[in-house]
């Protein structure tokens, strides 16, 4: 079943900085960015910039199982918030904070599934960089499937990750006896 994301989700924007964000050592509050989301998917905050928290940043913390999705850019990456997190995400991502009826692992390989980046670059605007605006992206059709079945999902893409993470492990050290062989046979003689 299709359904609307804005009425399985909370569709929020980043926060609007007025200037550059600096990094302050003292602050306590990491600023999420969109160089921190790699275009397969995976969020790594560790070095967000730091700032201090004042009163405005309070609505719009992050929380463990929020999606980030870059707004901007021609690959639109989605990575979750998957460890607690004191921080806010700036402006270049939008925060998809999924209801009861979606799991957030869920939500975030929907979002980074070929089919929805397809359609997320059909509904982006500019042509230099395109973004996808906050009410567009509320609009997008995402399948909702049982809460069983998300599970389901989640479970097959992990073990497709793993696979894809042994495969190259096993390419590299492959590749790793062959130059060691190659090496070995060209410099006896």
């Amino acid at each position: 079943m299709q359904t609307r994301l804005a009425d399985v989700a909370d569709v929020r924007t980043g926060y609007p900085f007025r200037g550059k964000v600096m990094n302050d050592p003292d602050g306590s509050l990491a600023v999420v960015q969109m160089k921190d989301i790699s275009d397969i998917g995976h969020l790594d905050a560790g070095e967000s910039l730091q700032i201090r928290e004042e009163p405005a940043h309070g609505r719009h913390l992050l929380l463990q199982g929020d999606v980030l999705l870059q707004s901007r850019g021609a690959r639109f990456p989605a990575g979750i918030v998957d460890t607690p997190i004191h921080g806010i995400a700036a402006l270049g991502l939008h925060v998809l904070r999924p209801g009861d009826r979606l799991l957030p692992a869920y939500l975030a390989w929907v979002m980074n599934h070929p089919a929805t980046r397809e359609a997320l670059r059909g509904i982006a605007r500019g042509s230099y960089i395109p973004f996808l605006s906050k009410g567009d992206l509320a609009q997008l059709q995402i399948p909702v499937p049982s809460i069983r079945i998300q599970h389901q999902i989640i479970q097959v893409a992990r073990l497709e990750r793993e696979a894809a993470q042994l495969s190259a492990q096993l390419q590299k050290l492959r590749n790793e006896h062959a130059a060691t062989i190659t090496w070995l046979a060209a410099t006896r003689t």
